[in-house]
């Protein structure tokens, strides 16, 4: 029987689920939303259930590897700081409670940390010493690979792109800085300046699926072309 390893990826919005094996070959892959101010107890029972799905019976799992939208620093205890996406877990020891759960070696990642490791690894940037890697979704994550090794600074936060000034005076973001890019370019920004300016959507994909349709409602987009 081979062995994998259940990698996850917790996000602002979904958990992403996988079993990989050693070569990076996906086995099995569940998503599932995860709910508005998921409480600690009601996210390890969700993390459960996907565990279950996940499950390969010609393989055994070895280890368990979670990424969170978190800054991650290399003498990293386990909790979670820092977490304007998921405010109502801030705190909880995220590793205590997965090898509780498991009873099995745990790594946590930064989730673009780990995206930019897997590309090093075996995707677009493989064979590069140095790489920044981008990641799109409720926010904007950033990864940077140098000299072969992540940059994480000194608290964990080196790659965090999507909270770099755009606009020094701009829209106050949830990590307490003003006019992060984030407020401008990620997922949830997109679906507020479309409400903003006048359309009935309740996220980015809504916007997409109303340009694709050419519905009228789209005339925002003309309008803020430059936004």
């Amino acid at each position: 029987m081979s062995d994998v390893v259940l990698a996850a990826d917790l996000g602002g919005t979904n958990l992403r689920m996988a079993a990989v094996d050693r070569e990076g070959q996906v086995k099995n892959l569940v998503k599932r939303p995860v709910p508005k101010d998921v409480s600690p107890a009601g996210l390890m029972e969700l993390i459960g259930q996907m565990a279950e799905a996940c499950r390969c019976d010609d393989a055994s799992v070895s280890a368990i590897g979670f990424t969170a939208p978190a800054p991650v620093p290399k003498d990293f205890d386990g909790v979670l700081t820092k977490l304007p996406n998921l405010p109502s877990i801030t705190g909880m020891n995220f590793k205590a409670e997965l090898v509780k759960l498991f009873g099995l070696p745990v790594i946590i990642e930064n989730d673009a940390t780990a995206a930019a490791i897997g590309e090093h690894w075996i995707g677009a940037s493989r064979g590069l010493s140095t790489a920044v890697c981008v990641t799109l979704g409720t926010g904007i994550g950033g990864g940077i690979i140098i000299n072969g090794e992540p940059l994480r600074g000194p608290d964990g936060i080196g790659g965090e792109i999507g909270h770099m000034t755009v606009e020094p005076d701009g829209r106050p973001c949830k990590c307490g800085n003003h006019g992060c890019i984030e407020e401008y370019a990620s997922a949830t920004a997109i679906t507020r300046m479309a409400v903003e300016a006048g359309m009935n959507v309740a996220s980015s994909a809504d916007v997409y699926a109303a340009w694709q349709a050419g519905d009228e409602r789209d005339r925002w987009r003309t309008a803020n072309a430059d936004i």
